[in-house]
């Protein structure tokens, strides 16, 4: 009863519609594993979700360097931040829309703000990876940190917001739930059933046959959502769907469209 309470709407089909004149943004967050090595799965699946938009995390220098050549007439427009011999903290957005404005940011793992000017109107995109709680014992303080200066950048904005990327969080934790009374969750609003993203490569699967002591024979699914995009008033979610192919990373992609309502406020 519990699950059809909290999760049964999510097996409904949902059908929104957005403004005739209403723009629509495509949108990709992506963690790539770090992978420093066979990147063209990783843009095969990039380009073939052919996003406008694309948020990146755990971006290694060789992943930054391949993507930079790769991409250059796709997305004319990259903000790519590689930490030599640091691949998880690294973040890049690539977009077919201008980027005037870019900064990132390094508390326990890697974030970053870019300016999207889509037609007249100025966007914030947040493109965030706040640590995994099991890193430490400190690990649910050090998220709840990076949550925390996360909000009190968006809740400062005068642009419409739109917060995407990993956030090693389920929808069942704190955390979410203070990001989910601030900002739809695309996912939630318009996607069709659990969502989950990861794990999705055998040896994550390994891992957690061995903590739960189950047969070593056995395969897994998915089993958590930790992939999300939020977005403030100014969007409507249109759609939203774990992308089938991971890519070789330990992450399924998650796309969703969004329309960028009439006359937001641009700052």
């Amino acid at each position: 009863a519990a699950f059809i309470i909290t999760y049964g709407g999510m097996y409904v089909p949902r059908r929104v519609s957005a403004a005739p004149q209403a723009r629509q943004i495509h949108l990709l967050t992506y963690n790539l594993k770090s992978q420093q090595e066979d990147l063209q799965g990783l843009t095969d699946v990039i380009r073939a979700v052919n996003a406008d938009v694309v948020a990146l995390q755990e971006l290694s220098t060789a992943a930054a360097a391949y993507l930079t050549v790769e991409f250059a007439t796709e997305y004319p427009y990259q903000a790519l931040h590689a930490l030599p011999g640091q691949p998880v903290p690294g973040q890049g957005v690539l977009s077919r829309y201008e980027i005037t404005a870019d900064r990132y940011w390094l508390i326990h793992l890697g974030h970053q703000r870019v300016t999207l000017l889509v037609e007249e109107t100025s966007l914030a995109l947040y493109n965030v990876h706040p640590v995994h709680p099991f890193v430490s014992r400190d690990g649910f303080a050090w998220r709840k940190q990076e949550i925390d200066n996360i909000l009190a950048h968006t809740t400062r904005e005068n642009h419409p917001v739109i917060l995407m990327g990993d956030f090693n969080m389920t929808d069942q934790s704190a955390e979410y739930g203070r990001l989910a009374a601030l900002y739809t969750d695309a996912y939630r609003a318009v996607g069709w059933g659990l969502g989950f993203t990861f794990p999705t490569l055998p040896d994550e699967n390994a891992q957690i046959i061995r903590r739960l002591g189950l047969p070593g024979t056995l395969t897994i699914p998915p089993l958590a959502r930790l992939d999300y995009v939020f977005h403030d008033a100014a969007f409507t979610s249109l759609k939203a769907q774990v992308w089938r192919d991971s890519g070789g990373s330990d992450h399924r992609p998650l796309s969703v469209r969004l329309a960028l309502n009439p006359h937001p406020a641009s700052g």
